[in-house]
């Protein structure tokens, strides 16, 4: 099913049903389930940080990758968002300000993996546990900021004892093209220039 509903659709829907709050006609639990329909059609947004157990070190260049297969998780939940929304509104808070201001914070995913979203569900539902950090913590979820992408690497390189993530990272260190990396490093005459393949076993 394709989105239909659109940022600026999502604050009209919102400015014209939160009257029927005000006046007793919905609840606002009703209005939170409401318009959490409306708002995940609303793209989301990257926070930054991600769960420590996504991190992959290789271990022979001590660089630190994530891999792509990553869950996006709404660490504050859409219909949370909503209701904040609501009783900003029924408080005398809610101004066009703060309206974009608690849209553009309910957009934010973290990082995590498969299993710890399904693991936090059940968190989210304690409602002894008010915070997403304590959501995240009951969890056992250690946020750090992200890394970069592991992407389509197939060689790192050692010269002279270092290690190197790839052909462009060499070839920067040692002032040369990244042909000049490659060619040594499979040259005999250059036995300090070493060409490595990439495997899981590099990682921890």
């Amino acid at each position: 099913m394709s989105k239909t509903v659109s940022y600026d659709g999502f604050i009209h829907i919102v400015k014209a049903t939160l009257p029927l709050v005000k006046e007793g006609k919905i609840s606002l639990e009703e209005f939170g389930r409401c318009a959490m329909l409306a708002f995940g059609d609303i793209g989301s947004v990257h926070s930054g940080l991600i769960s420590s157990d996504i991190i992959r070190t290789h271990n022979p260049t001590g660089r630190m990758w994530r891999g792509s297969e990553v869950t996006h998780e709404h660490f504050k939940t859409r219909t949370v968002t909503c209701r904040e929304i609501c009783q900003e509104y029924l408080d005398g808070n809610l101004t066009d300000e703060r309206l974009i201001e608690l849209i553009e914070e309910g957009r934010k995913v973290h990082y995590v993996t498969k299993q710890e979203n399904i693991d936090l569900c059940v968190h989210q539902q304690n409602k002894n546990l008010t915070t997403w950090q304590e959501q995240y913590e009951a969890c056992g979820i250690k946020l750090v900021k992200d890394v970069e992408l592991f992407g389509n690497k197939t060689y790192w390189y050692r010269v002279d004892g270092i290690a190197y993530a790839d052909k462009h990272e060499a070839a920067a260190a040692h002032s040369c093209g990244v042909s000049t990396v490659v060619n040594r490093s499979r040259n005999k005459k250059f036995p300090n220039w070493k060409e490595y393949k990439y495997t899981s076993e590099q990682f921890k």
